[in-house]
């Protein structure tokens, strides 16, 4: 296939995935039985294997590059992998050597003498999943130019920061504000904050632009004194030379960059060219930085030439275009490395490559035996209850049964606390829970739990518990007054905990999953040995399952269904009525099941001037009622600065922001209500 070809996506086709929990040896055998299959009744094989370094290695039968033999290409020691003058050519590894050397292993029987010879020839204890086919891997699993250049040059980069003074970021942080980066280029994240989020192509990319905003602003007065002056001593240079230097690098492996992904190299001399300048920018690297001295990327240049004369150029071997499609995987599940991603990317990309042969005009496409053993049907799918509800659910029992129980000095009492506790200056002010518990959003009910322990620890002492209630409870639980507060306090502080567990984005291994099941558990015990009512509760069984949910999709947040929630109670909150828009024209609702609404009376003119400006209160928020299709009741609160939808004569559904609510008092001594507002359309480019 021609190179414009291959960078296609298209013309990249998927295997599969390695489930959540499984391992790469065990996903992979389906594979090799179908290449082995090949190899005997046709001329076909593996051809080329791109990997990084530590999955080269393992597929290589290496140990990985932390060892002192942890090449796949030579038997170079650890302590000479920057080394320019040692003999890699010489010290290459062959695939008879290998083998020779790997039936000397098989013939070792005390485990320690496996593991010392390995350790002295750099092999891994098991050998490599792919050794049974018919191939080199020495060979056909080339070191990755990709990620050994963009590793390099973000190395280069923590090094450059990591010398600036705090003046010389706020001078590099100016000049890359302003700098002129190519019009096609999206606008890259700032290296001083985002530099661990740079892509790969980011890096690359960085290397281009980098030495000319080093140019325009390095001098000796923006590194740090010591670390300029101890610099100096290591190269034997004075502070102009060294800054020079400093550029040198990033101009070098700019140039090296360049030339690693040429798409052709013409003769021989382009070959000599590309490993003087790689090791040149070894040697400028090495001596300015220290830390690349040993380093597996730097001791890659090595090999690329090498690469280079086998493959035509390097830019056969690079992952480029497989990181593309990872990345756009990626896109479709986020946290691929902790769910169980079968669903939501193999089914997807079936349906994708039935499609594409149906428009082949390939009537006769057969699935590949590869996928039978991989392809998820929708019989092997659940239907799980949904832990956002679950939890929300037990929150919300848990407040009422809390409140049941208080006295009417306990309610006087907690709602005192409620006022004047400190609430995160993000949250929105919630309701008073005595009197609006009925009406909680979920996300009300989760946030709850976070601040709910703190206010009981404040006031709960047992006079402000029902008399009778409370030596109820001391008998069902056995517990004297001050363990009983306590084991109520208690209830609410695993509720939290568990809330804050449930929904986490990942979990790190099987620990974390037991101790998801540990933490449940003992929720559910608690609960019931408190509150009786929670026994036999759905809510509180849904707990047995839930550790089962997490290890089957990654995590609970994928099967929860808070966004949809959110969308509800965002248009709940966005709905007009005719409480809160201007008087002077009538209301009509965007919404198909909620009938337009009229205003029952007009201001006259002599009423509208007649208004008194110490009768006009600015006030904070407004809140009203309004009844849906169901008959239910939706409490709506709007308060300045809010984004609200309001049905415009002229040009219908339009959008502005509330800035200011002014209340009125009328010659009718009803109340009126006028919003100050801005359309967005008049809002101001940096803010709108």
């Amino acid at each position: 296939m021609p190179f414009h070809q291959r960078k296609f996506l298209k013309n990249h086709f998927i295997i599969g995935f390695v489930p959540f929990g499984a391992t790469f040896s065990e996903f992979i055998q389906p594979f090799l039985r179908d290449v082995k299959k090949l190899e005997k009744a046709c001329k076909y094989s593996l051809g080329v294997v791109t990997a990084d370094l530590p999955q080269g290695n393992d597929l290589c039968g290496v140990k990985r590059h932390g060892a002192n033999h942890g090449c796949r290409n030579c038997f170079v020691p650890r302590e000479s992998l920057s080394d320019n003058n040692y003999d890699h050519l010489q010290n290459t590894r062959y695939l008879q050597q290998i083998k020779n050397l790997r039936q000397k292993y098989n013939l070792l029987k005390n485990m320690q003498e496996k593991k010392e010879f390995a350790t002295k020839y750099g092999l891994s204890i098991e050998p490599s999943l792919l050794s049974s086919l018919q191939w080199n891997p020495f060979i056909q699993i080339p070191q990755d130019p990709y990620h050994a250049i963009s590793g390099k040059i973000a190395r280069l980069l923590d090094s450059t920061l990591e010398i600036l003074s705090q003046n010389g970021k706020k001078n590099l942080n100016k000049f890359w504000k302003y700098f002129e980066f190519p019009s096609h280029w999206s606008r890259m994240q700032n290296p001083i904050s985002h530099s661990k989020s740079f892509y790969m192509s980011d890096c690359q990319r960085l290397a281009m632009i980098f030495p000319f905003i080093l140019q325009r602003f390095l001098t000796p007065e923006y590194i740090k004194k010591e670390v300029f002056e101890k610099m100096k001593i290591a190269t034997s240079l004075n502070s102009n030379n060294l800054i020079k230097k400093i550029i040198e690098c990033w101009i070098r492996i700019a140039n090296c960059t360049k030339l690693v992904f040429s798409s052709y190299f013409r003769n021989k001399d382009d070959y000599n060219n590309l490993d003087i300048m790689l090791r040149e920018e070894s040697e400028c690297l090495i001596k300015v930085f220290p830390e690349f001295n040993m380093l597996p990327n730097v001791h890659v240049n090595f090999h690329l030439v090498q690469h280079a004369v086998s493959y035509g150029n390097l830019i056969n071997i690079s992952v480029g275009v497989k990181e593309m499609v990872h990345r756009t995987f990626k896109i479709f599940a986020p946290h691929t490395n902790k769910k169980e991603i079968d669903f939501d990317l193999i089914k997807r990309y079936n349906t994708m490559e039935g499609i594409r042969k149906f428009f082949d005009n390939n009537v006769n496409y057969k699935k590949i035996e590869i996928f039978d053993n991989w392809f998820i049907t929708n019989n092997s799918t659940n239907i799980s209850e949904d832990p956002y509800h679950a939890i929300s659910g037990k929150i919300a029992r848990l407040l009422d049964s809390t409140l049941e129980i208080l006295s009417q000095n306990g309610k006087k009492n907690l709602n005192k606390f409620w006022k004047y506790f400190e609430f995160p200056s993000h949250w929105s002010r919630m309701q008073n829970p005595i009197s609006h518990s009925k009406s909680f959003y979920m996300s009300n009910c989760q946030r709850l739990a976070m601040i709910f322990p703190f206010i009981l620890q404040r006031f709960l002492t047992p006079e402000y518990i029902k008399k009778e209630v409370f030596e109820k409870m001391k008998i069902a639980t056995s517990l004297n007054s001050n363990n009983l507060i306590k084991k109520i306090i208690e209830c609410w502080i695993r509720i939290a905990n568990c809330t804050k567990l449930v929904f986490s984005s990942y979990f790190r291994n099987k620990d974390d999953y037991n101790n998801l099941d540990i933490m449940l558990r003992e929720e559910s015990e608690c609960l019931i040995k408190v509150f009786p009512e929670f026994n036999m509760l759905p809510n509180v069984h849904v707990n047995f399952h839930l550790v089962q949910y997490a290890v089957s999709y990654g995590n609970l947040i994928n099967i929860s269904v808070g966004v949809k929630e959110m969308k509800i109670e965002i248009f709940d909150n966005w709905f007009i009525t005719n409480n809160s828009t201007n008087i002077s024209e009538d209301i009509t609702s965007s919404f198909e099941y909620i009938q337009n609404i009229k205003l029952s009376r007009k201001l006259k003119k002599k009423e509208f001037e007649s208004f008194d400006l110490e009768d006009i209160q600015t006030q904070l928020h407004v809140a009203y009622q309004m009844k849906n299709e169901n008959r239910t009741i939706n409490r709506i609160k709007i308060k300045s600065g809010d984004a609200i939808e309001i049905e415009e004569f002229e040009h219908g559904s339009t959008y502005a922001i509330v800035k200011s609510i002014i209340s009125h008092k009328g010659n009718d001594n009803n109340e009126y209500q006028f919003f100050y507002i801005t359309w967005y359309n008049q809002i101001s480019n940096e803010n709108n």
